[in-house]
């Protein structure tokens, strides 16, 4: 999981183009006792720590970045648990 999913990210930017970063997004699932706040904060601290993966990983950090969305981005596809996830986006810098 863990190893596969850094071996892509090396391939993902090794082939970006000039002026773009691999943009780490945590989510984080609905929970009505929950606040935005702390769902926010949760989501960017899962981002953050697949950021700190790749980079012990030898992935270039001057090539990612990283947010949390909170659960303002659900996938309705997925079930509640599943929308506990990160995703990532090509952006430009």
């Amino acid at each position: 999981y863990g190893e596969n999913a850094a071996t892509v990210a090396k391939t993902v930017i090794a082939s970006m183009p000039e002026g773009y970063l691999l943009q780490i997004v945590g989510h984080a699932n609905q929970h009505p006792s929950k606040s935005a706040a702390f769902t926010k904060s949760l989501s960017t601290q899962r981002a953050k720590y697949v950021y700190t993966y790749f980079v012990s990983k030898g992935i270039d950090k001057n090539k990612m970045t990283y947010t949390g969305v909170g659960s303002s981005e659900p996938d309705p596809n997925l079930s509640h648990s599943d929308n506990r996830r990160v995703t990532f986006k090509l952006i430009k810098k």
